[in-house]
């Protein structure tokens, strides 16, 4: 049941007996956003709705009393009312820290408070979230937010096929400012409080 499992990580993380865990479990479900979170709590998750279940997946988290917690596409298949829901219930856990992991920029825009952009397991930009999306500086996170819905959806054109097989910078195929040393990868440069990998800001 729904309940059990939230309660799970209290009892193994902070020691509480069964019934505390299964008390914090209702309040942290309620806390949630959980209609009726009493009797819900008894319920299996296959009687939960979409977005029901991504908070009760967040309350499992917020159950273990970490300070550090990592998010794992937290807005996957949600709509939008869902989705500013949780935007608007996790803002309010104002003593833990957030680790989001995410391909939703929208929501990244309005929790984060500092962005970090990876290409090919390898981090390309990091900078406060703010600079991040009114100043992008590697060509890929530009062309990420290029390519939201509410800027023209503009995917990149370019393709250079002499780079497409190369170990260098993964986006030097799509990349409209490439150029040769893009056949090797650069290191991280940091660039007025932002941290990028791109030649293009190699001094």
């Amino acid at each position: 049941r729904v309940g059990a499992q939230v309660a799970e990580p209290a009892r193994i993380h902070q020691r509480m007996s069964r019934r505390a865990a299964m008390d914090g479990a209702v309040k942290i479900l309620e806390r949630m956003g959980i209609p009726h979170a009493q009797r819900r709590s008894r319920e299996y998750p296959h009687q939960y709705s979409g977005g029901m279940i991504q908070r009760a997946l967040a309350a499992m988290g917020l159950a273990s009393g970490a300070f550090l917690i990592l998010l794992d596409e937290p807005t996957k298949g949600l709509d939008h009312q869902n989705r500013n829901a949780i935007l608007h219930i996790l803002k309010q856990f104002d003593r833990k820290t957030f680790v989001l992991v995410t391909h939703d920029l929208a929501f990244a825009q309005g929790f984060a408070d500092r962005i970090t952009v990876m290409l090919n397991s390898r981090v390309v930009e990091t900078a406060p979230a703010k600079d991040f999306f009114d100043r992008p500086l590697h060509p890929y996170a530009e062309a990420l937010l290029n390519a939201r819905p509410g800027h023209g959806l503009k995917a990149p054109i370019h393709f250079h096929t002499e780079f497409f097989h190369l170990s260098g910078c993964p986006f030097g195929a799509r990349c409209g400012r490439v150029f040769i040393k893009c056949r090797c990868i650069p290191p991280m440069k940091d660039v007025g409080g932002h941290s990028v990998r791109c030649w293009h800001y190699d001094s």
